[in-house]
């Protein structure tokens, strides 16, 4: 699931080009869950580098 929930978030800040709010909008989450997701994936060392 989190997986699936992590291509998601990442299809829609491409799709975006990186805009976080209007990601957000059309996966109909929060843009905080968006920018909480990215900094866990970059403390991980599994954010993908075009985000870094």
């Amino acid at each position: 699931m989190k997986e699936i929930e992590r291509r998601a978030i990442l299809a829609a800040l491409r799709r975006t080009e990186r805009d976080v709010p209007r990601a957000a909008t059309l996966l109909d989450i929060n843009p905080s869950t968006i920018f909480r997701r990215l900094i866990t994936w970059r403390e991980e060392g599994t954010l993908p580098s075009e985000f870094a």
